[in-house]
């Protein structure tokens, strides 16, 4: 992954496009902070992470409680009303 400064990158924007096309990606950084990144127009716009814990280790943490009412149901009347 490419680094670059907002003033580099503009002066040499069009090297930098032909990076992105080319599939790479760049960080664009103001003052050493990166601030946004350039991606091929194809490429995902997140990362997918998988979970480390179970679902049901939800259910065993304290003050958490499950809904009264489900989702499908909540969103059946939400629909209903609109």
């Amino acid at each position: 992954m490419n680094r670059v400064s907002v003033a580099t990158l503009k002066e040499r924007l069009s090297e930098y496009l032909r990076l992105v096309s080319g599939g790479s990606e760049v960080v664009v950084t103001s003052h050493n902070t990166a601030v946004a990144k350039i991606i091929p127009v194809g490429a995902p716009s997140f990362e997918i992470i998988e979970p480390t814990r179970s679902p049901e280790d939800l259910r065993r943490l304290k003050g958490i409680e499950p809904p009264a009412v489900s989702a499908v149901d909540s969103l059946i009347e939400d629909r209903r009303k609109g």
